[in-house]
Order: C-alpha cells, then sequence, then structure tokens
C-alpha cells in the first residue's frame, strides 16, 4: 500500500472539516495533526462518535461509524472538502455486529429497518466478508456476499446474508487469494458512490441515519 502523500492529507483534513460543519460542529474544530489520527493508509477518513480520539481507539468499537473514502492521488476540487469517493455507515468489527444482531432481534428491528428503506436511491446495503491476511500492507480485503438497494431491505434478507456469510467465512490458517488467513469477520454497510457535486446532500443524509441508529442504544 503506498503512503498517503502529503496533499492527500491535506485533502483528508479538508473533508474532515467540510463534514465537522454539515453535522453542526459535532466534531468540533480539530488540526491537522489531530484528524490524521483517522486517516487510513486505504485512503477512508473515519468518522466515529465524537469523543473517540483517533482511528485506531475507534476500530474495535462496538457501535458503527461513518467513512469516506477517496482515491489514491485525491486532491479536493474546490478547497472546501468536497470530493469524488464513497460514503457509507458501516458496522465493521465483531462487536458491532454483535450489536445488529441484537437489533435485529428485538423490538427495535422494525424503526432500524424503516430508516434503511427511507434511504433514497443509490444507496446500497451490503455484507461483507472482512479478510486479514497475511501480507505486508496489513490491509484487510473486503468480499461481498450479499448486497440489496436500501429501500427494498428487510430484517430477514440481512438476518439470513450474515449467516451465509458467517457460514463461508475463511478459518485462520486458511488460504483466501494465496495468502494465510489470520482472522475473518462479517461485516455489514450502507454506502453510495459521492461526487463533488452531491456531497454534502449525502453527508448529512449518511449523519441522519447514524444519529438515528445510535439513538437505539
Amino acid at each position: 500500500m503506498k503512503r498517503l502523500t502529503k496533499e492527500e492529507l491535506t485533502a483528508a483534513h479538508l473533508i474532515y472539516n467540510r463534514v465537522s460543519h454539515l453535522t453542526q460542529n459535532y466534531y468540533g474544530n480539530r488540526t491537522q495533526d489531530v484528524v490524521h489520527k483517522f486517516v487510513s493508509e486505504n485512503r477512508w477518513v473515519m468518522f466515529p462518535e465524537y469523543h473517540f480520539g483517533s482511528l485506531r481507539e475507534a476500530v474495535t468499537y462496538p457501535v458503527p461509524n461513518v467513512y469516506i473514502s477517496f482515491p489514491n492521488g485525491v486532491v479536493t476540487s474546490d478547497l472546501v472538502g468536497r470530493v469524488d469517493g464513497w460514503i457509507g455507515l458501516t458496522f465493521n468489527n465483531a462487536e458491532s455486529m454483535l450489536w445488529l444482531n441484537e437489533i435485529l432481534r428485538v423490538r427495535n428491528a422494525d424503526f432500524f429497518i424503516s430508516v434503511l428503506k427511507g434511504m433514497d436511491l443509490p444507496w446500497l446495503v451490503e455484507v461483507q466478508q472482512k479478510i486479514k491476511t497475511n501480507y505486508k500492507d496489513n490491509t484487510p480485503r473486503y468480499e461481498t456476499i450479499h448486497k440489496c438497494d436500501a429501500p427494498y431491505v428487510s430484517a430477514e434478507f440481512i438476518k439470513e446474508a450474515v449467516m451465509q456469510s458467517n457460514e463461508k467465512l475463511p478459518k485462520v490458517g486458511e488460504y483466501y487469494q494465496d495468502e494465510p488467513v489470520l482472522w475473518a469477520v462479517t461485516v455489514f454497510s450502507v454506502s453510495k458512490k459521492i461526487t463533488t457535486v452531491d456531497f454534502d446532500p449525502s453527508v448529512e443524509r449518511a449523519f441522519e441515519l447514524f444519529f438515528r441508529i445510535l439513538s437505539l442504544r
């Protein structure tokens, strides 16, 4: 994995500031050095709950987070943090997936599904396998198992897709793409492509989803 350039880190800082502005200053004013702690070398910026101090601290927390990814070498075109890439909300670790399972088993399921159905096209619901192999760049691989347009999702679809993914998860020591597996977990996300044109409304929609899901705790 190529290291992040100075221009990419500057772009990430602009993205972070733009998101904070669009979410009523949820993240406050953070310096570039602080923002860098939330930027992955896989070229995405993590937006967890505001009280976390770094990506490393938040990555195993048992609630979802919002992310914005950007391609290699990106420099924002309008200098205010809008970017072409992907935005999504993800349950990206085993602990958060346990919480998702609880949501789908109790009375919160109807509310959760109604929130997902309220996401307009092209928002996409996806169940994936996150697989870490013994590879030098230390970047997990993602294998899509099932996906569905958000307005048409159901609790049954999510539960069945998660179950099928778990049944197919490669075990530690098995090989994935000719490399030994160190660990693997099923993950869940709601995402869409973004451009500088629809960046602002997409961020507002993603965080509306984020805050509504957090209210289920």
